[in-house]
């Protein structure tokens, strides 16, 4: 791997450096994804982040905060603002694309410019199609009439870190009338709830906001 890497031009490099991490976490996201479908029927579904689970508290869910200075829903709501770009999976997929896009021209004789206009291309098209798909997805949800009040007691998994004391909401998945279901959260607990932690749902504020407790 070493060798390989040290074969590689100044600009496949950063290619490379870009695309094997990006890479790893999708294939996590994934992982756990499939494990929490096959494990308690809750996983995540496509959207802001990706929850990465309890050894990645503190980094994925900070770094989610990070890509939007505070909640990720503030990105846009799809059935208000269009599509949602810039979640934490979407930017993931990017940089996976991007680098192993650009490598891939780079290395098949293409110059230093082209490699980088292909990668650029290549990432703003996964961007965009899994934006799409999530705007799908989020509208199949709201055409199924979710009644928000039968959440109420059902478990759940933090998939953007819910700040303490209901000092900011951060958002769950929790499996509805049959349905997965993303919802925005907060908790009177004093200390914030992790992303990937399990919770239950004790209450509703407002219209679809779920007021939750750790397990």
């Amino acid at each position: 791997m070493v060798t390989w890497f040290e074969s590689l031009t100044s600009v496949e490099q950063i290619f490379a450096a870009v695309a094997i991490p990006a890479t790893v976490l999708m294939l996590i996201q994934t992982i756990l994804l499939l494990v929490g479908m096959g494990g308690s029927g809750e996983a995540d579904v496509p959207s802001d982040t990706s929850g990465i689970g309890d050894g990645f508290d503190g980094d994925i869910g900070d770094i989610a905060d990070d890509f939007s200075g505070g909640d990720m829903s503030s990105l846009g709501d799809p059935g208000q603002s269009g599509l949602r770009l810039f979640t934490v999976r979407g930017i993931v997929a990017f940089l996976a694309v991007f680098g192993w896009a650009g490598l891939s021209v780079s290395r098949n004789g293409g110059s230093e410019g082209l490699s980088i206009a292909v990668a650029v291309l290549a990432g703003f098209i996964i961007l965009i199609a899994m934006s799409f798909m999530l705007r799908s997805i989020m509208k199949l949800q709201e055409s199924g009439n979710i009644d928000e009040r039968s959440a109420i007691g059902c478990s759940g998994s933090v998939y953007l870190k819910i700040p303490p004391a209901r000092t900011g909401k951060g958002k769950i998945t929790v499996l509805v009338q049959s349905r997965l279901v993303e919802f925005d959260a907060v908790t009177d607990d004093t200390k914030s709830i992790a992303t990937g932690r399990e919770i239950t749902v004790v209450d509703l504020s407002g219209r679809s906001t779920m007021v939750v407790r750790t397990k």
